[in-house]
C-alpha cells in the first residue's frame, strides 16, 4: 500500500468515525429526550469518538481498517445501548429512536453534497469527465483530486451507502417488533425511512 492510498484511507476512516458517531449519538439523543436515560448514562450522546470506539472497539477500529486494505472501502459498525423495557412501553417513542440514526446520516448526506454544488458553483471544484471510484465526485480547479474534493466525495457516497443500509435494517426492524401489536404507532419511522431511502437512491443515482 503506497501513500496515496494510506492518506485516502486516512480520510475514509475519518468520514467513517463521524458519521457513525453522529449516527449513535442521534439514536442516544433522542432516546433520552424519549425517557430512556440508558444511553446518555453510558456516555453515548456526545459527538466525541472515543466513548462509541470503547463500546464497539471491532466495529469502529479493525473492522474499518481491515475492510480498506482487503476491499479499498469501509465498513464497520457501533451501537447505542436502550432500555428494552422502555422500548416495550413506549413503541411510538422507540420507532423516533430507531429513526434518529438514518436521519442523522441523511442530513450529513445532504449537507456533503451541498458542499460539492457549491464548490462547483463558486469555481473551487469542477466535476469530473468520468467517475471511477468513490473519491472521484469533484476534483479541484487543476483537474486533480485535493482533500476537500477526496473528503467531500468519499463522505458523499458513504454516508449515502451507510444510510440506505441502516434504512433497509430500520424498515426489518419495524416490521419484526414482537411488542407493538399496533403497526400504525410505527408510521413516524415508516414514512421517513421511506423518504430518506428514496433520496438516498437519488443521490447516489
Amino acid at each position: 500500500m503506497d501513500t496515496p492510498d494510506i492518506a485516502l484511507g486516512a480520510i475514509w476512516y475519518l468520514a467513517f468515525l463521524f458519521s457513525t458517531t453522529c449516527h449513535e449519538a442521534a439514536h442516544a439523543l433522542v432516546a433520552k429526550w424519549g425517557g430512556d436515560l440508558t444511553a446518555f448514562e453510558g456516555g453515548q450522546v456526545t459527538l466525541n469518538p472515543v466513548p462509541h470506539i470503547m463500546r464497539s472497539p471491532f466495529g469502529m477500529v479493525v473492522m474499518p481498517i481491515l475492510s480498506y486494505v482487503l476491499g479499498g472501502w469501509m465498513i464497520g459498525w457501533a451501537s447505542a445501548p436502550y432500555d428494552p423495557s422502555w422500548q416495550r412501553r413506549h413503541p411510538h417513542r422507540s420507532a423516533w429512536m430507531a429513526l434518529a440514526g438514518p436521519a442523522a446520516n441523511f442530513t450529513l448526506m445532504l449537507l456533503s453534497a451541498g458542499a460539492i454544488r457549491t464548490g462547483i458553483a463558486l469555481g473551487r471544484f469542477i466535476p469530473p469527465t468520468s467517475i471511477s471510484g468513490f473519491s472521484g465526485l469533484a476534483l479541484g480547479p487543476n483537474g486533480e483530486p485535493t482533500f476537500a474534493t477526496s473528503a467531500l466525495s468519499i463522505f458523499l457516497c458513504s454516508t449515502c451507502c451507510w444510510a440506505h443500509s441502516i434504512c433497509c435494517r430500520s424498515r426489518r426492524w419495524t416490521a419484526t417488533r414482537r411488542h407493538a401489536p399496533d403497526e400504525r404507532k410505527n408510521w413516524p419511522c415508516a414514512i421517513w425511512i421511506s423518504f430518506i431511502e428514496a433520496a438516498s437512491r437519488l443521490l447516489v443515482c
